[in-house]
């Protein structure tokens, strides 16, 4: 305890004061007391007495009146210690680094445990009246808690927070969001409190951000570790080239710090099988060559590689692997003219082009058949297929077709000299909403420009001076999306249930068209199979964790289980629409689908299974010099706590006011009993 004002004691004189007056009033004059009236002075005494008390407890409440008064004018204040902030009213945000490298432990805790439990200390340090925002620096920064004045809620809110998370770093965006959430608020003292390890892979250097207006705190939650890490950077699969069914795993791994020459990788595969193998360390980095069996059809499709390692990060010693886990339109190619030549071939352009087409446009995973093979064919395993020159199936495969186009499929019709109009007509016009009039040759004509954006988005970009020679005449009743220079069209798109048909009125390979030659060709098949698909289309996998996963339901699903790789199994029976958006990503590793149909089990679905690659910019955890706040070797922050004044004026006067109420009402006794 302390005063700002020490001189100000002398006041406590003036306590004196109403001592001094109350004994001077009780010198009175020497009393003879008259035998008369010695009889009613005895009678009276009992009655003195008790006024004798009241004036005593005048004399106290006037005494400690002035004492107080006297106190409140030093500026009494007391010291305390506080974890955030200086005890004033004010608007904070708490900076969490939720990334991969906060898994690491410490002190028996993982240092994203450590950092929850000091951003709640911080909230309990912050008065009633002040605001919280919560941001996260984990890949991509984003805001946790929107700023509310409800502290009770932000703590409860903290622990929330998923307990293991493998996201990348971004400390820098998560700072800079801070900052916008601060700047809208009206309170004029503002602060933000940086929880993390700050380790040299965040390649964070907080002079680059402009702060002004707002104190900002960087504190790391535990030192830098004194050991070696190490990590699974990368692995390739490729199937083996002896056609046994097996695949090569070629296995990546870098080494921070020093670490032995061999180092046990742990293979773990479908059911019990297991192996390990050891990786020869040279400097930074490692290298091995593994043999692993593909897992049978319907089975888990699981590989884990684990390093045997007692290292400073244990998560990114491990990695999951799927053999076939690229999440991507699946596309049905059918071959109505097969050549061995493969410029003649009637696929050789189409399958080219779709190769090519960039990941954010679509992707696709291709197969092709012969015509003659169609009927073998399990449509279950397609989400498009591609009619190219075929003749027209019979009339129990077209039904097929049609049920796997009501469904959700997609199908493409492509022209050929294979294709009879009346037989097309007779199995495909209600499917294609089109009738077909014929075929015919005519003068080199090109496409219309006013296309439809839909279809091509760039519009005939690369397909300006494309000639077609041949074509097949019809009526549609669908709609129209391209035209050719004389108003006929050239690609018509029709919906049937839920999924859609799309015509191409001539060729995909160079037979009738030179389209197939011109730069464009690569955007117009891919806006006919991306139309065909329609939200299938937008089918993605994650490409980090905390990214969302776009899985196409399978036709005739009835339930979708994504198991994640902690095996937390995620069930969806409420399919509604082609897409089923999956957030729950924040682990790197292998998520695996099983899909039930009506009457049918569940089974693995390794076409909708996906991979989260983990960060690769994790494993460096040494510590960086740009922070600015450390901790001490013992992992406790030596800047958590800082030493505030609480001032007592305040209580001072309000106990001057109590006396004077106190006063007061005994004066009014007083006096009422003396009127009596």
């Amino acid at each position: 305890m302390g005063l700002e004002a020490p001189l100000a004691l002398l006041g406590l004189l003036a306590a004196t004061l109403p001592w001094l007056a109350h004994r001077v009033r009780q010198k009175d004059m020497p009393v003879v007391r008259l035998p008369t009236v010695d009889f009613l002075l005895r009678a009276q005494a009992s009655r003195r007495r008790r006024h004798n008390l009241t004036d005593l407890l005048l004399l106290c409440c006037r005494v400690a009146l002035l004492a107080a008064l006297s106190m409140a004018l030093t500026a009494p204040y007391v010291t305390a210690r506080v974890s955030f902030g200086d005890g004033e009213v004010s608007s904070a945000a708490i900076v969490i680094d939720d990334s991969m490298s906060m898994q690491r432990e410490y002190a028996g805790s993982t240092l994203l445990s450590r950092a929850i439990d000091r951003a709640e200390n911080a909230i309990d340090a912050l008065p009633e009246g002040s605001e919280v925002v919560v941001v996260l620096a984990g890949t991509p920064a984003r805001v946790w808690l929107e700023r509310t004045k409800d502290l009770r809620l932000s703590k409860a809110r903290l622990h929330e927070l998923p307990p293991e998370s493998h996201r990348g770093t971004d400390l820098k965006g998560a700072v800079e969001l801070s900052l916008r959430k601060l700047a809208a608020t009206a309170s004029a003292r503002k602060r933000m409190l940086v929880l993390s390890d700050f380790a040299e892979h965040a390649r964070f250097d907080p002079g680059e951000i402009r702060t002004k207006g707002t104190e900002v705190v960087y504190e790391s939650v535990a030192p830098a570790p004194s050991g070696p890490n190490l990590q699974i950077m990368s692995v390739s699969a490729a199937p083996s080239t002896a056609g046994d069914g097996a695949h090569s795993l070629a296995v990546g791994v870098r080494v921070f710090g020093e670490a032995p020459d061999t180092v046990p990788l742990r293979v773990t595969g479908p059911g019990d099988v297991s192996q390990r193998e050891l990786v020869y360390l040279e400097g930074d980095q490692g290298r091995a060559m593994i043999q692993v069996t593909a897992p049978k059809a319907g089975g888990d499709p699981r590989i884990r590689l684990e390093l045997e390692v007692d290292d400073a990060l244990s998560t990114d010693n491990r990695r999951d692997v799927l053999l076939d886990d690229e999440v991507a339109v699946r596309v049905l190619l059918v071959n109505g003219d097969p050549h061995p030549a493969d410029v003649r071939d009637e696929l050789h352009y189409l399958a080219r082009a779709l190769s090519l087409a960039p990941p954010d446009v679509m992707r696709t995973r291709i197969s092709s058949v012969d015509a003659s093979l169609l009927e073998h064919y399990d449509l279950a395993q397609a989400d498009v297929v591609v009619l190219a020159n075929v003749a027209a199936p019979p009339e129990a495969y077209v039904a097929r077709l049609r049920r796997f186009v009501e469904r959700g499929g997609g199908l493409v019709l492509a022209m050929g000299s294979n294709v009879q109009p009346a037989s097309y007509n007779q199995a495909f016009e209600e499917l294609i909403g089109a009738h077909f009039t014929g075929l015919e040759r005519l003068s080199p004509i090109a496409f219309q420009k006013d296309v439809d954006p839909g279809l091509l988005t760039d519009g005939l970009t690369g397909l300006r001076h494309a000639q077609t020679h041949r074509r097949a005449r019809l009526d549609a009743r669908g709609d129209v999306r391209l035209r050719f220079e004389d108003g006929t069209p050239a690609v018509v798109t029709h919906e049937v249930g839920r999924g859609r048909t799309v015509l191409l009125t001539t060729t995909l390979d160079a037979d009738w068209s030179d389209a197939c030659l011109r730069p464009g060709f690569l955007p117009l098949t891919a806006g006919l199979v991306r139309f065909a698909a329609g939200d299938k289309a937008d089918m993605s996998a994650p490409e980090h964790a905390g990214a969302v996963a776009r899985l196409p339901v399978p036709a005739g699903a009835t339930l979708v289980e994504v198991v994640g790789p902690d095996d937390v199994r995620h069930r969806f029976d409420d399919l509604d629409g082609a897409l089923l958006s999956f957030s729950e990503t924040h682990l790197s590793g292998a998520y695996r689908v099983l899909v039930a149909g009506d009457r049918a089990a569940p089974r693995f679905s390794p076409e909708l299974s996906f991979t989260v690659p983990p960060p690769t910019d994790e494993g460096d955890l040494a510590a960086a010099d740009q922070q600015t706040r450390k901790t001490d070797g013992h992992g406790e922050s030596t800047v958590g706590a800082t030493l505030i004044r609480k001032p007592l004026a305040r209580w001072c006067l309000l106990l001057a006011a109590i006396f004077g109420v106190a006063e007061a009402a005994l004066r009014s006794f007083q006096a009422r009993r003396r009127a009596s």
